[in-house]
């Protein structure tokens, strides 16, 4: 808070001690692994109460035992719908993909929709003969088929005619390949297929518990913290519950959809993040780690300036690397109401995102970006890296709107950006959204071995 920052230019500073490598960590351990099928090469423990949605083993993370599988080298792989009933609100898919697994009421399906992506909780399936129906449950019915956009069903563009992808998660029906888990919570007993050599006796076995590691923040924009730079630390391993209890609906950009209209009145929310910052001026986060992260990496809310994130790897993170400033007023405000606050030190001013590496995220919600800004201003996103994610590298701005904002001289220059947009459609390397304002420049970016996707709708 406020009291815990540097003043007049002289920084308080948490740095690694030399040749060490501090870890902040929100993961608990998991012990007691017994063999539960030896041929399978299954463990099991027995007595987990705890409730997550990610495990890692040996610093590696586990496949949520999924149907269909990956692909080689875990490439994204999937079914498609058959059919989207909207009267019905029924999600159809073959028959032969089987249902009426044990716990029904805790499989996923994770659905491709154009920009974005749905984690919908299953509620029934019934074989109709030539397909299977779906019902999905009531919180995310009332929002998936209200919501005009992104687009359910047969793709916008897609020629032919392409029904949507999926893949369904989370039952022990799907446990089959070596490096996948299943947690049943009805017996809170947790099972793991080992991979080759993996003694589960002395693994190093972790599991989420936290949604933020660390946390910045002022009592209020009058009332900020100033001056803290954060070096050299390891932030792991925290989690993001909120799919397994109401879904999760990606509206564009990591933003969640809460409710929607049929005519396209939508209001969203934002994921939480390993390590948060709000009404903070000079912080610096500097070569740091953000690793293993259920959420967002790390987030500069809203009401920052003059603070920089600079040269951190974020990697292995489920929906957003980076994101700064705010997309819509809050949670009750439309989000195509442009946003430009009368307490313009709510905006996010002059902040740096420079010389990061993002790479691998969007491991949960394959609609996140690597980079995502939403109404800054002088930002500067500059020199660095992003590649391999399932939807757009950098993204500044929202609420699809022409209306002057607050937005103005944003600066995304001397990025390198690869492999990404290797699942869903309609995203960019670089991509900006509603009126930019003035002194804008996009420059010097080199991107390449990017492609549609094979899933892309």
């Amino acid at each position: 808070g406020p009291a815990d920052g540097g003043k007049n230019g002289f920084y308080v500073r948490y740095q690694a001690y030399a040749g060490e490598t501090p870890l902040v960590t929100g993961g608990k351990p998991i012990k007691g692994w017994t063999i539960h099928d030896q041929g399978k090469n299954i463990w099991k423990v027995e007595g987990v109460t705890t409730r997550f949605r990610q495990l890692y083993v040996n610093n590696t993370k586990a496949i949520r035992a999924r149907l269909p599988n990956l692909g080689t080298n875990n490439a994204p792989n999937f079914y498609r719908l058959t059919k989207v009933d909207t009267s019905g609100k029924a999600l159809n898919i073959a028959t032969s993909v089987g249902s009426n697994w044990k716990n029904l009421n805790k499989v996923e399906m994770h659905l491709m929709i154009a920009w974005a992506d749905a984690t919908l909780r299953l509620a029934s399936m019934t074989n109709m003969g030539s397909y299977t129906k779906m019902k999905i449950q009531s919180t995310e019915e009332n929002i998936l088929f209200n919501r005009p956009y992104p687009m359910l069903g047969i793709a916008f563009s897609s020629n032919p005619p392409k029904q949507q992808a999926y893949y369904l998660e989370n039952a022990l029906e799907f446990l089959d390949v070596a490096g996948e888990w299943y947690l049943d919570e009805s017996a809170n007993t947790l099972y793991y297929m080992a991979r080759s050599g993996e003694d589960m006796s002395k693994a190093n076995v972790v599991v989420p518990q936290v949604e933020t590691l660390f946390k910045v923040a002022g009592t209020s924009t009058s009332n900020m913290i100033g001056y803290l730079a954060i070096q050299g630390i390891y932030f792991a391993h925290t989690t993001y519950m909120r799919p397994s209890t109401m879904g999760f609906l990606n509206s564009q950009a990591g933003q969640y959809s809460i409710s929607s209209t049929l005519s396209n009145k939508q209001y969203v929310g934002r994921p939480p993040a390993g390590v948060m910052v709000s009404n903070a001026h000079h912080v610096r986060f500097e070569r740091n780690v953000l690793s293993q992260m259920a959420a967002t990496g790390i987030d500069f809310v809203s009401g920052t300036n003059n603070s920089a994130i600079v040269g951190n790897v974020l990697t292995d993170i489920g929906i957003n690397g980076i994101s700064l400033g705010k997309f819509t007023a809050d949670s009750a405000t439309e989000f195509h109401v442009p946003y430009n606050p009368s307490d313009k030190l709510e905006i996010s001013t002059n902040d740096t995102i420079r010389s990061n590496l993002v790479t691998n995220v969007t491991t949960e919600s394959q609609g996140g970006v690597g980079i995502g800004a939403g109404y800054p201003r002088y930002v500067v996103i500059e020199h660095n890296e992003v590649s391999y994610m399932g939807y757009t590298a950098i993204t500044v701005g929202f609420g699809w709107t022409k209306t002057a904002n607050a937005m103005t001289n944003n600066h995304i220059n001397w990025n390198r950006i690869h492999h990404v947009n290797q699942i869903l459609a309609d995203g960019g390397n670089i991509y900006t959204l509603s009126n930019q304002g003035t002194g804008g420049q996009i420059q010097y970016n080199y991107m390449h071995d990017n492609t549609a996707s094979q899933w892309a709708d």
